[in-house]
């Protein structure tokens, strides 16, 4: 009995560990599951909101500034239903269409210079229009409310929304979520990997991030990458640009002048007081007199005091006979149709040596 006895004592005693090591099948531990749950809490369940409920994010750069309250006005004058219906009225929602692009035009029109691409917008969003009203909007939009008693604003779905407008809809789908940090993490997420965005578009989202994430701009790429979805590599780009360019270039970042991120990091890598003229250089002849100006500054600031001062100026080396050819064909050099071996070095060297020494009789003579 009392050998029984302790065999029971040890089997509860086994069955206690086992219960509290115990990790359910996903793997993950209670903790990280009950943070899961609390996390996703009402994303699985969502309710059908009235479009006239619903406002877009003003924060939100591809529809910043739209105001679709006009194309909205229009809807309840017309019964647009799927094709399908045995009560579909083809004239009915052919005039409904085309009141809409009416007011679509309208809104094109208040954008300004961003007129161009909010048409763009909306043309894409034609398909989509056809699928709703056809199945309907599948994948609920996220939204938020913005007071107790106030609208609800989109955290992310605003194509959706607007091609619900354009479809005839009434409601949409919709999970309403609340306004942490998370979901300001997926909504500039998401806004960051529109294609259409222009830099200035994606500066302003990444500032706004990092903002309301209460990050400091000094944290290091790789973070800021993690967050964004980012490459390292890119994410560097974009800091550096934030945090080293001076408002001139960030004046002409906004107005479009300056609209390609590797340039701009390029001219804000330079002193602070060298900005504004690598910008203009820049407009005028393009990033190659910037880096070629940036090259000559730096090296003329490091022979300074060194030995003799030259005398002549080297000329780079140049291992392809091919790129020999490609530079001459370049400047309209008539060496560039020379019957040569152009794979043979020496050849292409000699007629190279030919072409600068003709070249540069021609400039002293005048």
């Amino acid at each position: 009995m009392a050998l029984l006895s302790k065999r029971k004592a040890a089997k509860e005693s086994t069955g206690k560990a086992e219960k509290q090591n115990a990790k359910p099948a996903s793997g993950l531990g209670f903790d990280q599951i009950d943070y899961f749950a609390q996390r996703e809490a009402g994303r699985l369940n969502f309710e059908l909101i009235s479009l006239h409920e619903i406002e877009m994010d003003p924060t939100n750069p591809r529809t910043e500034g739209i105001d679709p309250s006009g194309m909205l006005s229009i809807i309840p004058k017309f019964l647009v239903i799927d094709p399908h219906h045995a009560k579909y009225d083809a004239a009915a929602v052919a005039a409904f269409d085309r009141e809409m692009a009416e007011q679509v035009e309208r809104v094109v029109q208040a954008g300004g210079e961003r007129a161009g691409e909010w048409r763009k917008l909306f043309d894409n969003l034609l398909p989509l229009r056809d699928n709703i009203r056809l199945l309907g909007v599948k994948q609920p939009i996220e939204v938020r409310k913005t007071g107790p008693k106030g609208k609800y604003r989109i955290v992310y779905g605003h194509r959706r929304y607007l091609a619900s407008i354009l479809a005839g809809e009434r409601n949409i789908p919709a999970r309403i979520v609340s306004a942490d940090a998370h979901d300001k993490h997926v909504q500039a997420s998401e806004n960051l990997h529109q294609e259409t965005l222009t830099l200035a578009q994606r500066l302003k989202v990444i500032e706004q991030l990092l903002e309301d994430l209460a990050i400091p701009q000094t944290t290091p790429a790789t973070r800021v990458s993690q967050l964004t979805g980012y490459a390292k590599s890119q994410m560097t780009l974009y800091l550096t640009v934030l945090r080293k360019a001076t408002p001139v270039v960030r004046e002409a970042i906004d107005a479009g002048r300056l609209g390609n991120l590797e340039d701009a990091a390029k001219i804000a890598k330079l002193p602070p007081g060298e900005q504004a003229a690598a910008l203009e250089a820049y407009l005028e002849g393009g990033v190659a007199v910037v880096v070629a100006t940036a090259k000559a500054k730096e090296a003329a600031s490091k022979g300074k005091g060194r030995g003799r001062p030259k005398t002549y100026i080297a000329t780079p080396r140049i291992k392809s006979p091919k790129v020999v050819k490609k530079v001459l064909e370049r400047l309209g050099a008539p060496e560039a149709s020379a019957d040569i071996d152009w794979n043979d070095i020496a050849a292409a060297e000699t007629v190279w040596k030919a072409a600068l020494e003709r070249l540069i009789e021609e400039v002293e003579k005048g």
